[in-house]
């Protein structure tokens, strides 16, 4: 299953990626490309469980949030809850 990864402390993606980047890795597969049709960056982490959140989770030592994309075709997006998510 293919998350979006996004961070409550860090904006930009290219940061998300250059804090998170190797702690994503050693859960899952983490792939950092530039959509075509809108040139936005973007994390996405696969994983083969369920399970795998819970292992993330304590990798990074932060909550997790799920939400539903805006794009019912797009990946759920993974929040990691570093700083304050509302």
């Amino acid at each position: 299953m293919k998350f979006h990864v996004y961070s409550a402390k860090y904006f930009e993606e290219e940061d998300v990626h250059t804090h998170y980047a190797d702690r994503l890795n050693k859960v899952g597969k983490v792939s950092y490309y530039c959509e075509l049709n809108t040139g936005n960056p973007i994390i996405e982490l696969e994983l083969s469980s369920l399970e795998d959140l819970i292992t993330l989770s304590t990798e990074l030592r932060v909550s997790l949030k799920l939400s539903r994309p805006y794009n019912e075709e797009d990946p759920f997006q993974l929040w990691i809850v570093d700083g304050y998510l509302e």
